[in-house]
């Protein structure tokens, strides 16, 4: 696995700017590296936790490895001016909080509950924030316009 996803992030740093390919492998690279990171620390939870407590400590894992990859996706999406990149860094951070919202916030207490949809609201206040800041640069790609806006 580690050695098709090398290969893919080397087509698509090779290959030149504007080429479908690259943006394919590209795309293809990191879509591979998060299914392997969350296979992996879906195997690290196996192994260290009580079987009690797996699926738990999985779904707020892969919850938290998602939410790191998205938001590296869209840093890495906005400093490469790089549109489809941006976008899917936002449609994975759209899908880790559904996961939370539907999933993961039931398998836990009340209180606990509430105070995961406090914190999800609040991230959901901050991106709404930033993106009427920078929506020239995540939808467009206009390093002018948002500087101007």
């Amino acid at each position: 696995m580690i050695a098709s996803i090398s290969a893919l992030i080397v087509a698509s740093l090779v290959l030149k700017k504007g080429d479908a390919v690259r943006s394919i492998a590209g795309g293809a690279s990191a879509l591979l590296s998060l299914a392997w990171l969350t296979a992996e620390t879906i195997a690290a939870v196996d192994h260290r936790i009580a079987p009690l407590n797996r699926a738990q400590v999985a779904g707020f894992a892969i919850s938290a490895l998602w939410t790191l990859f998205g938001a590296a996706a869209l840093a890495i999406g906005v400093r490469a001016s790089i549109r489809w990149v941006r976008l899917g860094a936002a449609m994975l951070l759209g899908v880790v909080v559904a996961k939370l919202a539907f999933s993961d916030a039931w398998l836990l207490r009340t209180g606990l509950r509430v105070g995961v949809f406090i914190g999800v609201g609040a991230v959901l206040l901050a991106c709404s924030v930033m993106y009427q800041r920078l929506r020239h640069l995540i939808v467009d790609g206009g390093v002018e316009d948002a500087v101007t806006h």
